[in-house]
């Protein structure tokens, strides 16, 4: 899927036995360095509908790699207990 800085694509997204169709807002392009290395990133932010984990208790940032592969490397998000922070550690593609 394409990713245009400061456009919006949308994707379904099964959850809470659901099916939502997801708004996910493309916000900027992003250099992180992580226990990986350094990667350039589209930091995205989806519009969350759903009543499951990330029932819109705050705003979640995913960064994924800028390239065909996107992989997410990078997740923030507040959930009903606090919040998450989750970064890529380790993996084979």
């Amino acid at each position: 899927m394409k990713l245009d800085v400061g456009r919006s694509v949308f994707v379904d997204i099964f959850d809470s036995k659901k099916l939502w169709n997801v708004e996910v807002q493309v916000l900027r392009k992003e250099k992180i360095r992580t226990n990986l290395g350094e990667f350039d990133t589209v930091l995205i932010k989806p519009l969350m509908k759903s009543e499951g984990i990330f029932n819109k208790k705050g705003d979640m940032y995913i960064w994924l790699t800028d390239d065909v592969k996107r992989i997410p490397v990078r997740m923030q998000t507040k959930v009903a207990v606090g919040s998450i922070i989750a970064t890529l550690v380790g993996g084979t593609y």
